[in-house]
């Protein structure tokens, strides 16, 4: 994970890639829902106004690990409501998928997936895609 400040010295996040808690996730039927997570590592508030344009301007990538990487942005629009974010806490974007979702032609394999912003590069995931099923290599994540 990297974290850096955005403005200085005063504003410090650090991103991050999980899987969202799946019994919050009742609205689709994706197995290992993505998390994209921006934590305020610094000591003053992220303003509410500031989030969405953090998110919009996310890109998430895979990387067969025999191949050549694609990415796409994974934030399109915002439709949640935002508040903001206390030095410690985390917002996690309202976008549900899994890696099909953001790369629908991905074939059997094992693939590296992680997001980044400007500068800011999360953890990476572990998947392995077998019969269009997803599996998950990394089950800390």
């Amino acid at each position: 994970m990297t974290s850096a400040s955005l403005h200085g010295d005063e504003l410090s996040i650090k991103i991050s890639l999980g899987i969202r808690d799946s019994k919050l996730v009742t609205t689709t039927n994706v197995a290992y829902p993505l998390a994209f997570r921006i934590e305020n590592i610094g000591k003053a508030v992220v303003k509410e106004d500031q989030i969405p344009g953090l998110f919009l301007k996310g890109v998430i990538h895979i990387l067969p690990k025999d191949g050549k990487e694609q990415h796409t942005e994974f934030q399109k629009m915002w439709r949640t409501r935002v508040y903001d974010l206390q030095p410690g806490a985390t917002f996690e974007s309202p976008v549900v998928g899994d890696i099909f979702t953001f790369f629908p032609s991905t074939k059997d394999g094992d693939y590296w997936v992680w997001w980044t912003l400007g500068y800011f590069k999360s953890n990476v995931l572990s998947f392995t895609v077998t019969n269009g099923k997803v599996l998950r290599n990394d089950p800390k994540a």
